[in-house]
Formats: structure tokens, sequence, C-alpha cells
């Protein structure tokens, strides 16, 4: 079975942020995994399960598998990015400068855009394997 170790690795790893950036606490990293797990069923139309006792979710996962999942907390991580930057920065935003405010929210949507468009091609491309 695939553990949350090799997920949140994986994650780490096509993430490349700081570590600040990301959750250290156990029950964080759980609702993490949690959420992509779900988003990664929703999508593929699977019912993997996650065991927070064993670490592990119900399946091995394929490397594909495991890159989607990993992708799906990639763009949760964004999206995560995208609010606490608005919701932090909106009200400073006219002494800060509207122009580089918006700078910033436009580049912040277009990462999420991208991620969003590399989940569908990697789902397409194996979805295409076996047809």
């Amino acid at each position: 079975m695939t553990t949350y170790d090799e997920i949140f690795t994986e994650f780490l790893v096509i993430t490349k942020t700081e570590p600040v950036n990301v959750p250290t606490e156990q029950d964080k990293i759980y609702d993490v995994i949690h959420s992509a797990v779900r988003h990664y069923n929703n999508r593929m139309r699977t019912k993997v399960m996650c065991d927070d006792l064993t670490e592990t979710i119900s399946e091995e996962l394929d490397d594909d598998e495991l890159i989607i999942i990993a992708n799906f907390l990639k763009l949760a991580f964004l999206e995560n990015q995208l609010i606490y930057f608005t919701t932090l920065w909106q009200p400073f935003a006219q002494d800060i400068g509207l122009r580089n405010y918006q700078a910033q929210i436009k580049s912040m949507e277009y990462l999420i855009k991208r991620q969003e468009d590399k989940l569908d091609q990697i789902i397409n491309r194996i979805q295409t394997d076996y047809l």
C-alpha cells in the first residue's frame, strides 16, 4: 500500500517551496492528503480510502496515480496561497500600490490555471493509454 510519506514527499518534490509554507503538524498533513485523495476519487471515479492508523491508503498506487494525487495537493497548495495572499494584503493594496498587488494576484491565478491544465494533461495521457 502507498504511504502518506510517499504522497507527501512527491508533493514536496514537485512543489519546490520553502518548508515554512507547507504543513508540518501531523494532523494538518493528514488533512491535505485526505483532501487530495477525495479530489482524486472524484476525478478518477475511484474509491481510494485513507487509513491514519497505518498512514497508508487502501491501494498501492502506480507512479501515474501517485503523481496525480501529488498534483492535486499542489493545486490545493497554490489555491490556498492565493487565498492567504488576498486576505492578508487586500486591506493594504492601496498602500503597497494597486498595480503591484494586481500583478501578484494575476501571477498566482496563472500558476493555478497552469496547474489545472497540467493535471488535465496527466489524466488525459493516462486515459489515452488505457484506450
